[in-house]
């Protein structure tokens, strides 16, 4: 029997074998597998998010030097600076859209195009940056990422496509982009993770959205303090109230709650399948510039309908084994024994949990008989082709 404490302190009483605890829960979590979005909401980005079609976009900016610009705030503080946006549809109509905002984007995939003294560098585009209510297909922003180390220009896409058959992650289809008629290349359109976002995924969208830093985040517990926060995670909802205390209430939770009864805890306060599947995702398909290895790319939304955080996953430019980290090999890699466990406390009690670590092995055997089977990547990644080539 499970009874949670009437003072609601974190904690559980088991009266049940150990194997009927690993079987009971297996079928509770096994029971929210599997990602349906909101539906009841009309959205017409649906129309520039179509897998079989390239989109066309053409930037012109107002100014001459514009790729200066560019480089000059990316390397300040990432301001945007003016142009005029079109967008020509499959039929070649096209849509003007005066003063949007530009800026180049990307950590790695930036300084990759730096490198290599490509004009193809990553770009984010506001809609909203002059104009406060402008929209694009109710999008706000156009993240045009430049599949930097990636010949295939498959690997964010492959990603993205896998991971939404199991949890709430953006959409990726492909763009071309040209700036004053002259093409630049051919790019990865990814979904903004923002407040338009959460309407299609979650019935609340209210709720607070924290987005690690580019450094990197733990998820460890340190104190109460919100100061002790910031440097790791950005509030990106709801700044002008900035209550933190949810958040770290669950992290506390999440690094405290006694062993014997976390796995129960957890799946009160923390979408756990969906954290699992990120897991078995991230081994299997050696994606490591993430939570499980550098601790970056990932945002925690504190989904008030169900009283669970939520991870969704970013950025898998480096996904398939591009990442390059001289602690482990991705042909081989342990994740019982990966030398972060220490600092990530979210993998390190899943695997430390026996129900929850057969819930993982689950998953893991789930991606490899399924989506990541060598027949379905296959299939996927002719399909890809196809469009590719048609650009």
């Amino acid at each position: 029997m499970l009874r949670c404490p009437d003072n609601g302190a974190v904690g559980f009483q088991m009266g049940c074998s150990h194997k009927m605890r690993i079987g009971f829960l297996t079928c509770l979590l096994l029971m929210t597998v599997g990602h349906v979005p909101v539906t009841a909401i009309t959205d017409s980005s649906g129309l520039i998010f179509q897998d079989t079609v390239i989109n066309k976009y053409n930037l012109a900016f107002y100014c001459p030097n514009w790729e200066d610009s560019l480089t000059y705030y990316k390397n300040a503080n990432e301001q945007y600076i003016p142009a005029r946006f079109t967008y020509y549809n499959a039929g070649g109509d096209s849509t003007v859209i005066d003063s949007v905002g530009v800026r180049y984007k990307g950590n790695s995939s930036y300084s990759f195009a730096v490198s290599k003294d490509s004009p193809k560098k990553p770009f984010k585009i506001k809609f909203s940056e002059y104009r406060g209510k402008q929209t694009f297909y109710n999008v706000d922003f156009l993240n045009l990422n430049n599949n930097a180390s990636d010949p295939s220009i498959m690997r964010e896409k492959l990603s993205y496509d896998i991971l939404r058959k199991y949890m709430p992650a953006p959409r990726a289809v492909y763009a071309d982009l040209y700036v004053d008629g002259a093409r630049i290349g051919l790019f990865t359109q990814v979904e903004e993770v923002d407040k338009n976002f959460l309407k299609l995924n979650y019935k609340n969208a209210k709720c607070n959205l924290y987005k690690c830093s580019d450094e990197g985040a733990t998820l460890l517990y340190y104190n109460a303090n919100q100061s002790s926060y910031t440097s790791e995670y950005e509030l990106k909802t709801n700044k002008s109230v900035g209550d933190w205390g949810a958040f770290i209430l669950f992290l506390n939770k999440l690094n405290n709650v006694p062993a014997d009864s976390f796995a129960f805890v957890m799946n009160k306060c923390l979408a756990l399948t969906n954290s699992i599947w990120y897991t078995a995702f991230n081994i299997l398909f050696s994606n490591f510039d993430s939570y499980t290895g550098s601790g970056r790319n990932f945002y925690m939304y504190d989904d008030s309908e169900t009283g669970r955080f939520t991870l969704i996953p970013w950025d898998f430019n480096l996904s398939f084994g591009l990442y390059a980290n001289g602690n482990w090999s991705n042909d081989t890699v342990d994740i019982k024994h990966l030398d972060n466990l220490d600092e990530r406390p979210l993998t390190r009690r899943i695997l430390e949990n026996d129900s929850l670590l057969h819930v993982y092995y689950g998953c893991l055997k789930d991606l490899i008989k399924g989506y990541g089977s060598p027949d379905s990547l296959t299939a996927m990644i002719n399909r890809i082709k196809t469009v590719i080539d048609s650009s």
